[in-house]
């Protein structure tokens, strides 16, 4: 095997190998933001009871304000400030489900693996094309 094609085949061999690392990592990283996520909303969905308890609790003893109840809506609530209580808590397990939520996978290594066989079949092209001349 001369030197260009050794060298095309090491770099394919590093690019495949950093490939399969991203990808691996992709996998675990997305399994335990979904984890992450899912524990987030049985939480919130407990606070949610929670609240509704309290809520019902204010109104019929006149506690609070009045006879409005409480918003348990974690989308209505995550975007308020000032908030207190239950409701801040119903807020902030509502803000930390959308931070998980943007999560995106490791696209730059597979970037550097394709630059990696681009680079490294450089000289097996200039030899293949030149081996006529």
């Amino acid at each position: 095997m001369d030197k260009p094609l050794k060298i095309l085949v090491a770099g394919a061999a590093t690019a495949a190998t950093l490939a399969a690392f991203c990808a691996i990592s992709n996998d675990i990283s997305t399994a335990r933001h979904e984890q992450k996520i899912a524990a987030l909303e049985s939480t919130i969905a407990a606070l949610q009871d929670r609240c509704a308890a309290e809520s019902e609790e204010n109104t019929k003893s006149g506690k609070g304000y009045g006879h409005d109840p409480l918003v348990c809506d974690p989308k209505k609530l995550s975007g308020y400030a000032g908030l207190a209580g239950i409701q801040k808590d119903v807020a902030n397990k509502q803000n930390e489900i959308d931070v998980e939520r943007q999560f995106y996978p490791m696209e730059l290594p597979y970037i550097i693996a394709l630059g990696i066989v681009l680079i490294t079949g450089i000289p097996w092209s200039w030899y293949f094309l030149l081996a006529d001349s």
